[in-house]
């Protein structure tokens, strides 16, 4: 018996095509407030969080893309300075402490500055005092609870102290109460220096609901819904549908993306609208299309 088995070379070296990830997305985050973007599994969120915080190559920036208080930010460098960024898996070292943590970080980023007392003065922001001198720990060595390993992870990246700061799944791993602990942290502390925070979540409890101010939903790249929940709520309403008793509006959001896809691509087109400026408080207007050569599957 013989077997044929013909292989073209040349399909396999061809590069892939580019893939759109993200869409024309466009919103305003404005200081002191929390903006959190939401959608399903594959939507664009960690992508979106990235291009913000310039974790990006610099050939694939688009230097009108983003602007701060109605300045242009021309380079991925300029966002790396203003913007912590904390991403969803850390690389904490199990055997430091919380303190030897934080000061290890400010002795390699702070310059001019006093690194132990911005160290002090951090841990007293983020709750961090009482186990300033436990191990962060990790599977095999016991340490800090989850919820605190979380807030060491989000001073390690605003130790030089941003006024933008973004959190891709802040809640990730944690039990309810933890994480809402973690939301009323990220609150205060937009509030008390009038940082703009804008991070991803995946089903946010009724609680936490009450500490964001407004929602970016994304599908498929492109948005969905851009404002505040009770927008939303009114949006649904709109379009003839009741939200269950047991479910909130966010939750029931994603049940019927699809739908709010197709009404918020219709009244886009029908009005154009124009997101505004507002001026005289940190804003950040991104307008974006972002595509990939070589797409991974991102969150």
């Amino acid at each position: 018996m013989t077997w044929g088995i013909t292989l073209s070379v040349s399909q396999l070296l061809q590069k892939p095509k580019p893939v759109a990830i993200l869409k024309s997305v466009c919103f305003v985050a404005k200081s002191s407030e929390i903006l959190a973007i939401v959608g399903p599994s594959g939507t664009g969120k960690s992508t979106l969080l990235r291009i913000i915080s310039g974790r990006v190559k610099d050939e694939d920036y688009n230097p009108k893309s983003v602007s701060i208080n109605d300045h242009q930010i021309t380079s991925p460098a300029q966002l790396r300075k203003i913007c912590g960024f904390v991403a969803q898996e850390d690389n904490l070292l199990p055997l430091l402490t919380v303190k030897e943590t934080l000061m290890f970080t400010a002795k390699f980023r702070l310059k001019g500055i006093d690194a132990k007392e911005r160290v002090e003065s951090l841990m007293q922001e983020l709750g961090l005092l009482h186990v300033s001198d436990s191990y962060v720990g990790d599977e095999e060595n016991r340490g800090i609870s989850g919820g605190e390993r979380k807030r060491v992870s989000t001073g390690v990246d605003m130790i030089h102290d941003p006024p933008i700061l973004l959190l891709d799944e802040p809640t990730s791993g944690l039990d309810s109460t933890s994480a809402l602990q973690v939301i009323e942290l990220l609150s205060i502390m937009a509030k008390s220096k009038q940082r703009t925070v804008l991070l991803s979540i995946h089903q946010p409890s009724y609680r936490i609901l009450h500490h964001i101010s407004n929602f970016l939903i994304l599908s498929h790249g492109s948005v969905v819904h851009n404002g505040s929940i009770e927008l939303l709520e009114e949006t649904i309403g709109n379009l003839g549908m009741q939200i269950p008793l047991q479910l909130n509006a966010l939750e029931f959001a994603m049940e019927v993306i699809k739908t709010l896809e197709d009404s918020y691509s219709r009244s886009t087109s029908d009005h154009h609208p124009k997101p505004s400026c507002y001026r005289k408080q940190r804003t950040m207007l991104l307008p974006f299309i972002a595509r990939n050569r070589n797409r991974q599957r991102s969150t």
